[in-house]
């Protein structure tokens, strides 16, 4: 999880937790994944 608490957002990112099942992660880990979902969106708002 901490490859995915510094990972750049991007293309890359975006593949990655496209491929997470949320339902599979709980606990603190599942925070890690939504901020780094956070970091995507706030990335691809600002791609105009």
């Amino acid at each position: 999880m901490s490859a995915l608490a510094e990972a750049a957002p991007g293309p890359e990112l975006a593949a990655t937790l496209a491929a997470i099942d949320l339902n599979a992660v709980n606990g603190y880990a599942r925070v890690v994944v939504m901020r780094a979902w956070q970091r995507q969106v706030s990335w691809a708002s600002c791609q105009s």
